[in-house]
């Protein structure tokens, strides 16, 4: 039984290959922002949490963007996701580092203008 377990665990740690780092993207200057209807209405008192994932193929180039939660009607209705799409696509030179890679870019959108008491 132990020689098992020794086994499990042994091949288990071997199995991650993965690493993390952090990586400064305020260097980035992606085109976050909410709409214009969302910012005026006075009924929506909400903040999104997603995540932007740029996968990044072995020559630097971009091979795809996707987001987290895209099946979120009301994150489409208060950001403009394709236009995020693009921005991340015309930054060609800062991806170029990360080469056969996935870079996953957490994103917490509040409208400042809902904070209240």
């Amino acid at each position: 039984m132990k020689k098992i377990l020794f086994t499990i665990i042994i091949h288990l740690s071997l199995m991650q290959l993965s690493f993390a780092q952090i990586i400064d993207v305020s260097k980035l200057k992606l085109g976050i922002d909410f709409k214009d209807t969302y910012m005026h209405n006075p009924f929506i008192k909400k903040a999104f949490i997603f995540s932007i994932n740029v996968s990044v193929d072995k020559l630097g180039k971009i091979d795809s963007v996707y987001f987290s939660k895209t099946k979120d009607v009301e994150l489409k209705d208060a950001m403009d996701l394709s236009g995020i799409r693009k921005s991340v696509i015309t930054e060609k030179t800062f991806f170029k580092a990360y080469k056969n890679s996935i870079i996953i870019m957490p994103v917490m959108a509040l409208n400042l203008n809902d904070q209240f008491y």
